[in-house]
């Protein structure tokens, strides 16, 4: 009968009969295992970082990165939006006078020279 009982273990079931409290699993050593791995996996991190410089963890490898992301694209959004607001300007500050051609010729090839030299970057 002894042999039996040993094979017989309790997860849920709490016994009346004092024989078969022995039995009874307890949930704290189950706790106490995971504790345990727990606690050992931050030590072996804490022991890896702490031969590390701490700057280099806030740090980002590479310190540029979100500000040269798409930064061509940008520039010339931002070219062709000055181009059209300073012709809205003009056309605006000569409501009275026709725009000259020559005028506008040379802000087109400025125009021009500014996005040449956007590509040669």
């Amino acid at each position: 009968m002894a042999d039996k009982l040993k094979s017989l273990v309790f997860n849920y079931y709490v016994p009346k009969d004092d024989n078969l409290k022995r039995l009874v699993r307890s949930n704290l050593e189950d706790y106490r295992k995971i504790e345990e791995e727990i606690d050992a996996a931050i030590d072996k991190t804490i022991e890896e970082y702490s031969s590390k410089d701490v700057l280099s963890l806030v740090l980002p490898s590479k310190q540029n990165w979100d500000l040269k992301r798409n930064l061509q694209e940008s520039q010339k959004l931002l070219a062709m939006r000055t181009d059209m607001t300073i012709m809205k300007l003009l056309q605006a500050g000569r409501t009275k006078e026709e725009i000259d051609p020559a005028l506008m010729v040379q802000f087109n090839q400025n125009g021009m020279e500014r996005d040449l030299e956007q590509e040669d970057l």
